[in-house]
């Protein structure tokens, strides 16, 4: 019997997923990694969703995009972080 959760993690890219490893290399075989490479889309977490083996029952979204050089803060700032 196997206990305990699936866990997917999305990443921007296959670097920033062999970032995480290297930093917890005792996750490798735990954590599942999808590269989505634009957040602000919703056609990947869609397509995520719908073509994951295991069902997820639950999300933490913990991420939020940061930029030092802003100009429009509601389209640089919240937009992205509302949408991704």
């Amino acid at each position: 019997m196997q206990r305990g959760y699936a866990v997917t993690a999305t990443v921007r890219s296959q670097a920033k997923a062999d970032d995480v490893i290297e930093t917890h290399p005792d996750w490798k075989e735990k954590v599942n990694f999808v590269i989505v490479s634009d957040f602000t889309s919703q056609k990947p977490f869609n397509t995520l969703f719908e073509e994951s083996e295991t069902p997820f029952d639950y999300v933490i979204h913990a991420a939020s995009p940061f930029n030092f050089g802003i100009k429009d803060f509601q389209k640089d700032m919240i937009e992205p972080a509302v949408k991704g």
